[in-house]
Parts: structure tokens; sequence; C-alpha cells
């Protein structure tokens, strides 16, 4: 059985709750609604997939 790291997982949390968000309409203070925002989400959950990720050379 696969381990998710603690990083993916809440990559996975952040993203899931920003679709929900933007979907519902309403933004709870931690996303606002503009575009900005919406990037920085992006940023950091792709921050957050590679940080455990098993680089090789």
């Amino acid at each position: 059985e696969a381990v998710m790291p603690a990083t993916t997982q809440q990559a996975i949390i952040m993203l899931s709750s920003h679709f929900y968000e933007s979907r519902d309409g309403s933004t709870g203070g931690f996303f606002s609604d503009n575009v900005q925002a919406g990037q920085q989400v992006w940023n950091t959950v792709n921050l957050l997939l590679r940080l455990d990720r098993d680089w090789k050379v």
C-alpha cells in the first residue's frame, strides 16, 4: 500500500477547497475572489507537490 506524504495531502485539501469555494461562490476569507488569489493557490499547490518528490539523477 502506497503512503501519501503529508504535503501531498495538504495540496489536495487546499486545491479541493479552492474549487469548492469558487464553484459555490462563497469565499470564507481564505481565498479572495480574484485572479491573483487563484494563481497563488496553484503556485502553493505546485510547491507542496514538489516538496516530497523523490528527485533522482
